[in-house]
């Protein structure tokens, strides 16, 4: 279960929307919370009315430095997180590198973060930083939307089995999000009601010409994909099931839809009735030909539900 969890702030209310179920978590498992601010390195003297006034680059991110602190500090001693063990850090670098590196070294198990904040520096815990964390790190990171934000898992007071939809594409690289989406569902669910995981399997329809040359054969290609699909998704409900550590309590359901345009499915399937969407950012072809890797960016983009996110780890090269 989720022990170190990672919370990286840029002093915006948006961005504590992260922060209720975060704690939450940490509640359930008893696990501690970092709250990482990061002071871009960059000071442009038309951005503060430090600057304005003729105040020099340094004392501008000395004077920054102090109050993120206290901010964080703030936020540490708050009544939200009372209880709960909190660390604090401020450093001034790339956010994407401050928060990946934190990562690794504190050995985070889970980042939650909104996808969109404001600082009165420069917009950073948004777009492009978060896309880019949730591209490159190895630990799953929860991704909220500020537009989703009345999503039931983003207030799990409001307690009820959450069902999670896991996208597969019968890959090892895409299997990897299964253990800690099965967490999640189990930390934000009613220890009495377990919640559900759901595996999705989208398959392209073969197109005219593959279907006529093996029909040619007498196999029905498509019959043939579906039957696939279903001994795949068992054999992985099967493993899954039996690997799930005994604190990890979840409902193991699958199914599988055919269509061309594999993220539009996704997004349709999850926002029909589950409350978080979760993938790898790598699979089917690796991690330079990845089918669900192409397109966790797109589903970025175009949802705003809660997204569950990781970078798989790389495959060994073999040894000959």
């Amino acid at each position: 279960m989720f022990q170190h969890i990672l919370v990286p702030l840029d002093g915006s209310s948006r961005a504590e929307q992260a922060l209720p179920l975060a704690t939450h978590i940490a509640r359930r498992t008893g696990g501690t919370i970092s709250l990482l601010r990061v002071i871009p390195p960059e000071v442009g003297d038309s951005t503060y009315a430090y600057s304005r006034a003729g105040v020099l680059a340094d004392e501008v991110r000395t004077t920054l430095t102090q109050e993120a602190h206290d901010y964080l500090e703030h936020i540490a001693h708050s009544e939200r997180l009372a209880g709960i063990g909190v660390r604090t850090r401020v450093t001034t670098d790339s956010p994407v590198q401050e928060i990946l590196s934190y990562a690794q070294s504190e050995k985070i198990d889970l980042i939650v973060l909104c996808r969109h904040g404001f600082t009165g520096l420069k917009r950073w815990v948004m777009g492009s930083v978060a896309q880019k964390v949730v591209r490159h790190s190895p630990v799953p990171v929860l991704a909220l939307s500020e537009k989703g934000l009345e999503a039931p898992l983003v207030h799990p007071e409001k307690a009820r089995p959450i069902r999670a939809l896991v996208a597969l594409d019968g890959s090892p690289l895409a299997e990897a999000i299964l253990p800690p989406a099965a967490q999640l569902v189990t930390a934000v669910s009613p220890a009495e009601t377990p919640g559900e995981l759901h595996m999705i399997r989208i398959l392209k329809p073969p197109s005219e010409t593959e279907e006529r040359r093996y029909l040619a054969y007498d196999i029905n290609i498509r019959q043939f994909y579906r039957s696939e699909a279903e001994q795949y998704l068992r054999i992985v409900k099967e493993k899954l099931t039996k690997d799930l550590p005994a604190d990890v309590h979840v409902q193991v359901t699958s199914s599988m839809k055919e269509e061309a345009d594999i993220a539009t499915a996704l997004i349709e399937v999850a926002e029909s009735g589950y409350d978080v969407m979760a993938l790898a950012t790598h699979g089917r072809g690796g991690l330079k030909r990845a089918m669900i890797g192409s397109i966790a960016e797109r589903i970025l983009e175009r949802t705003t539900m809660p997204l569950l996110i990781m970078r798989p780890p790389e495959p060994a090269s073999p040894v000959f």
